[in-house]
């Protein structure tokens, strides 16, 4: 019997990712690049601190709840509600917002990101890096190069900073990542 293997065969990155620091997992529903969405199926465990307050300059999030319930806050971090099953929340560009799970039992929803661009390759990457042990408590990476890729990659921005200076700087933090091989480290931890 002749076992050969196509020439150009390459892996498919594992629609299932786990966080081991966070204990988060997540599905890719679909993986949208570009102006498409990128559809994913978050599970936080309880007590899962989730996301700081950041905002997304250009993409659009909608929650969804399967189950359990998820904390969410939108435009002001004490301006909070929990969505119970079936409920959404639509986040525009640019609101500040935060998600979290303090209760009692894991809660699993549903992130719509509209445009998806690299959206996946930042969640790849993070839980990714956490794997791998290169990931601080708070499960960002330590080396602030790669902190700045995933950041521009997330389109994500923090409040009480210009946006401007935030683009600025992780703009020539990143470029610096590409010249010393911090993003293709990155980029390897993505896949």
């Amino acid at each position: 019997m002749n076992h050969t293997t196509a020439p150009f065969a390459r892996a498919v990155p594992s629609p299932v990712i786990v966080n081991p620091q966070s204990g988060d997992r997540l599905l890719v529903l679909v993986s949208g690049e570009g102006d498409g969405p990128t559809r994913l199926r978050f599970t936080l465990p309880p007590a899962s601190p989730g996301t700081p307050l950041h905002r997304h300059p250009s993409l659009e999030e909608t929650f969804t709840v399967n189950a359990g319930r998820l904390r969410v806050a939108v435009g002001d971090a004490n301006a909070w509600r929990d969505l119970r099953p079936g409920e959404s929340v639509r986040i525009a560009p640019g609101f500040l917002h935060r998600f979290w799970n303090p209760h009692a039992e894991p809660v699993t929803f549903e992130a719509e990101v509209t445009p998806g661009r690299d959206f996946e390759r930042f969640i790849r990457a993070h839980y990714g890096l956490a794997r791998a042990g290169l990931a601080g408590a708070g499960g960002m990476p330590r080396n602030p190069l790669q902190i700045a890729v995933m950041l521009r990659w997330a389109d994500f921005q923090v409040p009480g900073v210009p946006g401007w200076l935030q683009r600025a700087l992780i703009g020539g933090l990143a470029r610096l990542a590409r010249m010393t091989g911090d993003e293709q480290l990155l980029r390897r931890h993505a896949a």
